[in-house]
């Protein structure tokens, strides 16, 4: 199964690693990395928006090296007829590689700047996993868990993943019948995709 996330592939010490496991993205191991299901990333959840650090998320600038204003220059960086997904606090525009963000600048001039998401690294894992998709799993399928992190093989966790897709979408599509929603999108429907994150000890 292939995966995604931004800068290596070395497992690095998390610094929010607390055994009592506070919350449901508390890393689930000391070690490790982050990384999302190919075609389902939360880039936000991985650093992938944040231009302070290296390797990471760029300010888009014009010709004089100023970034551009989200609010001022939209027809210029977008599809006036695309209809852009909402995840979290940012609009994500399908067939433009640009993106509004709530930059850490925000504080000091109450801008929004346009950013081109960092370049994603892709993978193949096979091994034991860490996910939050244990619902959809048989006891004897769960190695491990803690929190709200179930670790599992990776057979076992493409399983529950695929499960997870179709009950999402099922559930999108009656509700859009009933009108309590807009039209289905995605693999999962129109449902936030944050609980998608795994951690994985070792590559």
């Amino acid at each position: 199964m292939e995966f995604v996330r931004f800068g290596g592939l070395s497992s690095v010490n998390q610094k929010g690693y607390d055994p009592t496991m506070p919350g449901m993205h508390s890393p689930p191991m000391r070690k490790g990395l982050y990384a999302f299901p190919l075609g389902c990333i939360v880039p936000f959840m991985l650093g992938g928006d944040r231009p302070t650090a290296k390797g990471k998320a760029r300010y888009v600038r014009d010709k004089d090296g100023n970034k551009i204003d989200f609010e001022r220059d939209t027809d210029l960086y977008t599809n006036k007829k695309a209809k852009p997904y909402v995840v979290g606090s940012k609009e994500y525009y399908p067939d433009r590689n640009f993106y509004k963000v709530f930059s850490t600048e925000k504080a000091r001039d109450g801008k929004h700047y346009w950013m081109r998401p960092a370049k994603m690294k892709k993978f193949d894992y096979e091994g034991e996993i860490w996910h939050h998709l244990g619902h959809n799993l048989k006891r004897s399928q769960i190695l491990s868990q803690k929190g709200m992190w179930f670790l599992s093989d990776i057979h076992y966790y493409e399983k529950a993943f695929k499960k997870e897709s179709l009950n999402l979408r099922h559930e999108s599509a009656s509700n859009s019948r009933k009108g309590d929603v807009g039209s289905v999108r995605g693999k999962f429907g129109d449902y936030c995709i944050d609980h998608l994150e795994v951690f994985i000890e070792k590559i």
